[in-house]
């Protein structure tokens, strides 16, 4: 009678291992991540600018709950006022079209010599990318281009039109 408890007992152990150890086959969820930065500077510009500047500056994007991505863009040591901010599609040795506007029409009425945020908001989907904030493509689109870095801050300048300083949007580890 102790022989088939004991077989019993090793039958119903080796059942919950089994049970425990399943053929992992489950689908994988990949996490999304929720915040991107950009480390803007001067030698990121294409094509190069012909006067070095000691411009520097960051951007972060957070996405919320609701899908919409809250950011906030920051600059120091600009040779002249800002004029506008945008997040340009493309890679870090191309330029590309512009997909959001961040910075209020006007930027700021002088150079900015310590670090100050140009600019904050949300972004969400609209109509066009030249009003602040909107963008033309869906959200996920702008997304997957943030995570797979495909797209880039530019700060303009009114001394460099075509963009003073630059950085790629990566996601933060």
């Amino acid at each position: 009678m102790n022989v088939s408890r004991m077989l019993g007992a090793s039958l119903l152990a080796l059942s919950a291992l089994a049970v425990g150890c399943d053929d992992d086959d489950d689908p994988v969820t990949v996490e999304i991540p929720t915040q991107f930065t950009a480390t803007l500077d001067d030698g990121n510009e294409r094509p190069a600018i012909t006067t070095t500047t000691n411009a520097s500056g960051r951007a972060t994007f957070t996405v919320n709950d609701n899908g919409s991505i809250s950011y906030a863009v920051f600059a120091s040591n600009t040779t002249s006022r800002v004029t506008v901010c945008h997040i340009h599609a493309g890679a870090s040795d191309a330029n590309g079209p512009v997909l959001v506007t961040l910075c209020p029409a006007g930027g700021t009425t002088a150079a900015v010599t310590t670090e100050t945020q140009i600019a904050s908001g949300t972004i969400t989907k609209g109509n066009d990318a030249s009003t602040v904030g909107s963008s033309p493509i869906k959200l996920a689109a702008l997304l997957k281009m943030l995570v797979d870095g495909d797209a880039y801050v530019n700060v303009h300048t009114a001394n460099n039109g075509g963009g003073e300083i630059r950085g790629q949007v990566t996601p933060v580890p």
